[in-house]
């Protein structure tokens, strides 16, 4: 038996996620399953399609034991900086074993650990994405490619438990059906990836998403007003348009003259997917720049980005998961936040109130309010 940890953004739950919580009871066995989700903001930069509340809610009901919010300064990043602050959370959780996804189980990560690069500047091209080369040295190295998007992850979560000195060991699941990123549901499957139910539920088809997801997820779906990048385009439009370059460049990881063309495509896109191509270059995908334009739609500043990860929010919870809940009040090692305090929004989730209150306002989803407790599945 072992604490199982699962970094997840569950955007929606789907049955691909209940597979992997049912793997991990296996390992867990009568212990509990934490799981560290991303809350009303993704690591891409995009706005989840229902708020976290229902998400961590879905999980319990399909086998997590205990669901804490990653705030967005750890969410909302680079996928290294997000593996080190989602792991490093986990550790200080008391997990013992973090059971996640990967197109290849069987890959060597510690090997692929031990060759990392260690003079990352040797990587900054303009003609490629740091992460292209990045891999490309692995490849050299270790002649191990890295090319599904779960053994990236992977390789990110072992190396930030590397950094941290082990101190949980790596349970990989083999990623079956679809693949992640896939942007369409094949007719009759019931393993889908997140991408492609976004797009199906976005688009009202809803018989397409049904067998895909367990009802307690399809529930919430089919009941609510669903997010994207769209909904928060007026507003973004208007934060741009208000800024100048030396304005813009305050926010965090606002580099190499990426405002000015943030400025220019302002003007002249109509919706946020014109935007986007219009910014988009070989150096900036689409989802660095979703990042870039979260951080300005938020007035996110690096002080605010870096600030030091000190506390956990608490989003649900079961028996199981109360009695770890009591195990880590005791220890002390880390402040658990169940309920709100005057003081709550000055330490890390100071941003996830601000994005908390912009989907309360703009989407009128008022069950995403911050006076709601953790949801308790007895």
């Amino acid at each position: 038996m072992a604490v199982v940890g699962i970094i997840a953004e569950y955007n929606p739950f789907h049955n691909g996620h209940k597979r992997q919580l049912d793997f991990a009871r296996q390992v867990a066995q009568d212990d509990a399953i934490i799981v560290a989700m991303s809350g009303n903001w993704t690591q891409r930069g995009e706005p989840a399609i229902i708020n976290k509340w229902q998400r961590a809610e879905a999980a319990i009901k399909n086998g997590a034991d205990l669901v804490l919010e990653l705030p967005f300064n750890v969410t909302v990043q680079p996928a290294h900086l997000f593996a080190q602050g989602a792991v490093t959370l986990l550790h200080q959780l008391g997990v013992q074993k973090l059971v996640f996804g990967a197109e290849h189980p069987e890959m060597d990560f510690a090997r692929l650990v031990q060759n990392r690069p260690i003079e990352v500047e040797q990587f900054k091209r303009f003609d490629q994405t740091y992460a292209t080369a990045y891999q490309q040295h692995l490849t050299q190295k270790t002649g191990i490619e890295l090319r599904g998007s779960n053994d990236i992850l992977g390789f990110t979560y072992a190396l930030a438990n590397d950094r941290l000195g082990q101190p949980l060991e790596m349970v990989p699941l083999k990623r079956e059906g679809a693949q992640h990123g896939d942007s369409s549901i094949r007719s009759g499957a019931t393993i889908a990836s997140a991408s492609s139910i976004r797009a199906a539920a976005l688009a009202g088809n809803f018989e397409l998403v049904k067998p895909t997801v367990p009802e307690s997820s399809y529930s919430f779906l089919e009941a609510n007003s669903l997010v994207n990048w769209q909904s928060f385009w007026p507003l973004l439009r208007y934060r741009i348009l208000t800024e100048t370059p030396d304005t813009l460049r305050q926010f965090y990881q606002m580099t190499e003259g990426i405002e000015y063309r943030l400025l220019d495509a302002a003007q002249r896109a109509i919706t946020i997917d014109e935007f986007l191509a219009l910014v988009k270059t070989k150096r900036y995908t689409y989802t660095r720049i979703q990042r870039l334009i979260s951080y300005v739609l938020l007035n996110a500043s690096t002080e605010l980005m870096m600030t030091r990860l000190k506390s956990a929010r608490v989003l649900a919870f079961n028996n199981r998961g109360r009695s770890q809940l009591n195990r880590l009040k005791s220890s002390q090692s880390l402040q658990l936040i169940t309920k709100l305090t005057d003081d709550w929004q000055q330490g890390p989730y100071f941003l996830d109130n601000r994005v908390d209150e912009l989907r309360r306002l703009l989407v009128r989803d008022e069950s995403t309010s911050q006076i709601k407790r953790p949801f308790y599945l007895k």
